[in-house]
């Protein structure tokens, strides 16, 4: 298992490292992350077009941990997260798997969980069904050039490739600082893999997902709508869906909770029940923002 991680954390967030420390115990990893301390932006910070001091310090955390990855001697793969990130403890070997894989490859950058919208949902049920079980030991990659919707809760690096990741972003930002329309990181990476300026794929099935209830007290997502949070929220649940991490019914009933309807849930015994679950209800749900 030939890689390296850390962990993107604030100093005041505490009760969010214990629980991520623990979460790292449980499934015998923690000797492989070390803590990164999130870069927090005064007060008095121009937001050159954000809406949150969260957006720019994950701006900021982000290309200081690239620059500080560039500067080690450790040669291998890199494994970032930020601390509200949970891995499914089933798929543990699949996570392992991908570093056997890798080495031929290419890729910038390998995203282990991600935004999932309705279609893409419909493909990973797809795939999962084709390929008979979600622990089997199968990691399909599709490219970030059209997969890629953005977050960046979990993610690998090459170490070789953090000094040119770091100088592209720092660049970037200073672009769109200049011209006051600044975006979440993960749109502008999005925009990158479009236009071809960076090579990266997701992992299908994720093998991970934020925490549920954490993400309820994220310092990212704020000053929304309350329709739009409630549309993130679903999002969320069809990443846990999709990862194992959460159970799909309990992830359905949630789903009826947060928009307050009493939508017929039947049993549902695979990731392509959930999807179809979904599809037919969406007329009741906000799955856009």
């Amino acid at each position: 298992m030939n890689y390296k991680g850390f962990y993107i954390n604030l100093t005041s967030e505490e009760i969010r490292r214990e629980y991520l420390i623990k979460h790292l115990k449980e499934n015998k990893l923690y000797n492989n992350y070390e803590r990164f301390e999130a870069l927090v932006p005064e007060d008095h910070t121009k937001l050159y077009g954000l809406k949150t001091k969260g957006e720019y310090g994950l701006w900021l955390s982000i290309i200081r941990l690239l620059e500080n990855i560039s500067k080690e001697h450790y040669q291998g793969f890199i494994h970032i997260i930020e601390d509200d990130f949970r891995f499914n403890n089933t798929l543990i070997n699949k996570f392992n798997n991908l570093f056997t894989f890798q080495k031929e490859a290419d890729e910038d950058i390998i995203f282990i969980d991600y935004l999932i919208d309705l279609p893409l949902l419909n493909l990973i049920s797809l795939i999962i069904k084709q390929d008979g079980d979600l622990s089997k030991e199968i990691n399909n990659k599709f490219s970030a050039s059209y997969f890629y919707k953005g977050s960046t809760s979990s993610f690998l690096i090459r170490q070789s490739s953090a000094g040119f990741l770091s100088n592209l972003l720092k660049k970037t930002l200073n672009n769109l600082r200049i011209e006051n329309r600044l975006e979440p990181i993960d749109m502008v990476l999005r925009s990158l893999f479009q236009k071809g300026i960076l090579k990266g794929s997701i992992c299908i099935p994720p093998l991970g997902c934020p925490d549920w209830d954490m993400d309820a007290f994220t310092s990212i997502q704020t000053c929304r709508l309350n329709s739009i949070k409630k549309s993130m929220r679903t999002h969320l649940l069809f990443r846990c869906a999709a990862s194992g991490v959460k159970d799909l019914n309990y992830c359905a009933k949630e789903i009826s909770k947060l928009f307050k309807s009493n939508l017929n849930i039947k049993d549902l015994n695979n990731l392509e029940d959930f999807y179809k679950f979904v599809e037919n209800h969406r007329k009741y749900l906000n799955t856009n923002w």
